[in-house]
């Protein structure tokens, strides 16, 4: 029997957004033009709740899981380069969550990465002052923001178009 993974939700914002939907369908069905029609819609309320509760917690859990995970790759933990599957395993993460954690720290700019197209390996940047092109030690240049690899000579990405110089 295998171990038991962590697991990096990621549609949070649809649980939270059904929760909100139950608690306004339960409202509605409390005025008396309705009540004939959907007068059990009151007991949609708890489910709405507790929706709600379990959204607001997983979004904590995840920011904080966001953030050991930052931390540690900002601190230099693991170089310039890593396999995917070690940094997963660090945190108790299959590797699909694990980049998707890291694709959202991304997404927010909270974080540069991209992932070598050959390995899967995660790059980790060596950014220079002012440029969003990051060059790694073989002398391949990616998109900070979408990771694309991009020729030495591009000045915008054709990936995203962000500004490279």
């Amino acid at each position: 029997m295998g171990s038991h993974k962590r697991e990096y939700e990621s549609d949070i914002a649809i649980v939270f957004f059904m929760g909100i939907a139950f608690i306004i369908f339960a409202a509605i069905s409390q005025i008396p033009i309705f009540m004939n029609w959907i007068g059990w819609g009151i007991w949609m309320f708890f489910p709405g709740v507790i929706m709600i509760s379990i959204s607001i917690g997983l979004f904590y859990q995840n920011r904080q899981l966001q953030r050991k995970v930052l931390k540690a790759i900002i601190s230099g933990d693991y170089g310039g380069r890593v396999k995917l599957d070690e940094i997963a395993a660090d945190y108790d993460l299959s590797p699909g969550d694990m980049r998707r954690l890291l694709t959202d720290l991304r997404a927010r700019g909270e974080l540069r990465i991209s992932f070598d197209p050959k390995t899967g390996e995660v790059i980790l940047p060596y950014i220079t002052r002012g440029s969003t092109a990051q060059t790694i030690p073989n002398g391949i240049i990616y998109c900070t923001f979408c990771g694309l690899q991009l020729s030495k000579d591009a000045y915008y990405c054709p990936g995203c178009g962000a500004n490279l110089h």
